[in-house]
């Protein structure tokens, strides 16, 4: 019987929100939004090594790396692969995490 309170915030969400009919533009209420900043001309170029690997993927990349990394050494030392996730817990049996 557990999970009957997930739809409920959606449904609330849902009911309270602006109808089609009803919903209003930023124009529409006299709001100059300006120009878009994807019309914007390109930067001028990176000088400093912090300003050229904040705009290169390489950071995000390594991190994405060890992450998967770190969660499939998880999965495979695991003995059970519900315990896998149970890292945090120091359990090492579906038994010691019912105990607890």
């Amino acid at each position: 019987m557990s999970g009957w309170y997930a739809p409920v915030p959606c449904a609330r969400c849902l009911s309270s929100s602006v109808s089609a009919s009803r919903a209003r533009t930023a124009a529409s209420l006299g709001i100059d939004l300006g120009s878009s900043p994807l019309d914007a001309a390109d930067p001028p170029s990176r000088h400093t090594p912090g300003e050229w690997l904040e705009h290169r993927p390489l950071l995000s990349v390594a991190f994405v790396a060890l992450a998967g990394a770190f969660l499939v050494s998880t999965f495979v030392q695991a003995k059970e692969a519900l315990v896998a996730p149970a890292v945090t817990t120091g359990a090492t049996s579906t038994e010691e995490r019912r105990a607890d």
